[in-house]
């Protein structure tokens, strides 16, 4: 017999689900036409412009790579971003790659995202094999939530936040991180998201030592005990 929580849990997804299939039978009915993004398991769209709304909402049913999805290539304009201010994804199945899967061309090159503030993630990560550059300049982003972010199967982390100067809110699933993670761009980390950032670091002891790196003022606002725990792990703190 299932618990009362896995009960409400259910009912909850099958409210969301109600809710999203009405919206969209009716978009359907007023000439919107079908929703071709609930079909494909991959994507890439060359920047947020193509949308005219500040809030966007993705329900990615078959999707399974985040793989340069949202991705604007080096030396190119793509579709700048003027009016998105939070973009959401819902996914039904496990997310297998994640390689620089929210990207703009570096702050350098004059054209970072400068409007998105929050990213809900409503994704399962935990097979997830590549979460490098997950997410890079988009300069006002200070917000990064919904399914807790699953890092168990990624084995490569490089600069999961790359540019992202102003993110304050991020959740990892504890334990989760297992090879060197780098968040050093990241300088305005609140201290819930810094102790998840250190939850989520996996005890490698008897293993080879990984790294974690954070932005030199987090670093130096980190706690004794932080440090000790870090440690303790076999972790590297830089």
């Amino acid at each position: 017999m299932s618990t009362l929580a896995e009960q409400v849990v259910t009912q909850l997804k099958t409210d969301m689900d109600n809710v999203y299939d009405a919206g969209y039978q009716k978009g359907k009915s007023e000439g919107g036409g079908e929703d071709y993004l609930r079909l494909v398991s991959s994507f890439n769209i060359k920047g947020l412009g193509v949308f005219d709304t500040e809030e966007v909402v993705l329900n990615l049913d078959k999707l399974t790579s985040f793989d340069r999805c949202i991705y604007v290539d080096w030396g190119t304009e793509g579709y700048p971003n003027t009016k998105v201010r939070r973009l959401t994804l819902n996914c039904k199945l496990p997310i297998i790659n994640a390689r620089q899967a929210f990207f703009h061309p570096n702050v350098s090159s004059g054209t970072p995202d400068t409007k998105v503030e929050r990213i809900t993630l409503n994704a399962d990560f935990s097979k997830c094999i590549n979460m490098l550059n997950l997410i890079s300049n988009f300069s006002a982003l200070t917000v990064i939530d919904g399914t807790p972010l699953d890092f168990s199967s990624s084995t490569n982390n490089g600069n999961i936040l790359d540019n992202c100067t102003n993110v304050e809110e991020i959740r990892i699933v504890p334990n989760s991180i297992k090879v060197n993670t780098s968040v050093v761009s990241a300088k305005n980390l609140s201290s819930e998201s810094v102790q998840s950032l250190i939850d989520a670091l996996a005890d490698l002891t008897g293993q080879t030592t990984q790294t974690i790196t954070f932005h030199a003022d987090v670093k130096n606002e980190l706690s004794e005990e932080q440090r000790a725990i870090i440690t303790s792990k076999n972790w590297t703190l830089a």
